[in-house]
């Protein structure tokens, strides 16, 4: 199954809606052949969305498209945020119950900029790390061109980073990256 046909298809379809969507297919262990698809809608913030009948769209257009998908898990979330704020599980075929007890593993995954989901099975890194990486994220193209050859000197010895002849943005991320990573 083509996670990134099934995304544009699911996009183009819901165009309408603004939505930008994500997709990850998982093969069903008990069910060769099968797959779940994990589908992330990532909508405009002011979006008022009727989830009862999206999911009935949902249940009725991928059951038909693709029948080798045998449960859905739909996510929603605002755009740029990380935490889905709605969701919910179905099974597609006979019935076409609502699957209170699916849960989708998503631990070992992450979405990337071209809305696919790719294993991320990575440890989560410490919460000083994760502010530090953050926070470059928060610097300009310039600025994190400064600071990119002091990265590996600042997490193994933070003090011997010198911030002489960074700009004041760049430094001042250095030094409070730097005086974290000792904390």
């Amino acid at each position: 199954m083509n996670e990134q046909e099934v995304a544009h298809w699911l996009e183009r379809a819901l165009a309408d809606l603004g939505l930008r969507v994500q997709v990850k297919a998982q093969p069903l262990q008990d069910s060769p052949g099968d797959y779940a698809l994990v589908v992330m809608l990532n909508r405009p913030a002011n979006a008022a969305l009727n989830y009862e009948q999206l999911t009935a769209w949902f249940r009725k257009a991928v059951a038909s498209r693709y029948p080798q998908v045998k449960r859905l898990a739909l996510y929603s979330r605002p755009m740029g945020q990380q935490q889905a704020d709605w969701k919910t599980q179905v099974r597609l075929g006979p019935g076409l119950a609502t699957e209170g007890t699916l849960q989708p593993d998503l631990s070992h995954y992450c979405f990337v900029l071209d809305r696919q989901l790719l294993t991320a099975d990575l440890p989560q890194p410490s919460s000083v790390v994760r502010q530090a990486v953050l926070g470059f994220h928060g610097l300009t193209s310039g600025q994190k061109e400064e600071v990119l050859p002091l990265l590996p000197t600042l997490f193994r010895n933070p003090s011997a980073v010198s911030t002489v002849t960074l700009s004041v943005e760049a430094s001042l991320w250095l030094e409070v990256a730097g005086t974290s990573e000792e904390s």
